[in-house]
């Protein structure tokens, strides 16, 4: 018994064998997976792929019903994807790999000079990156470039240091 007085269900009730892709393979038509999560292809909502009861009453649900009949008076249904996989660089397009090269080139840059990324969103900065440097336009705010692009410049810097350290001491 669980701290609210309800029985929890024994996980013996859960499939051992069912990912999300196999669930998605089971309903093509209303669901899709992204990496390690199952997607209601019309709700757009994540949805516990261990049980197919749980599948098959959202199915059922008004809230579900109602969407579906949305989407398909919108003419299709758009497949959200998960934050990995948006970032993940096999799916993306060349312009969106250029893009995420500049974007890091940019960090590196205001790094090594000791120039706070902050000065990234001064207007004069601005008006110079969109004039005058080709994508320019494509390096995002001050909170994108620390929370995506500098965690991921500091980890290959590291890296380099550790290898240049390495060839220092053969």
């Amino acid at each position: 018994i669980c701290s609210f007085g309800r029985r929890e269900r024994p996980s013996h009730h859960a499939s051992k064998t069912a990912t999300p892709a196999s669930r998605a393979r089971e309903f093509p038509e209303k669901l899709h997976a992204d990496g390690d999560k199952l997607f209601c292809t019309s709700c757009n909502v994540v949805l516990n792929h261990d049980r197919r009861s749980v599948i098959v009453d959202h199915f059922a649900s008004k809230k579900h019903k109602l969407k579906e009949e949305a989407a398909q008076e919108d003419g299709g249904n758009k497949c959200q994807k998960t934050i990995t996989s948006t970032l993940s660089l096999k799916n993306k397009t060349q312009a969106e790999k250029e893009r995420m090269e500049i974007c890091k080139a940019w960090v590196k840059t205001l790094a090594g000079a000791n120039i706070p990324l902050s000065k990234n969103e001064h207007p004069l900065v601005r008006e110079f990156l969109d004039s005058r440097v080709q994508n320019g336009g494509a390096i995002p705010g001050r909170t994108q470039l620390t929370e995506t692009y500098l965690p991921e410049v500091y980890l290959e810097e590291k890296e380099n240091l550790k290898l240049m350290l390495k060839r220092q001491e053969n």
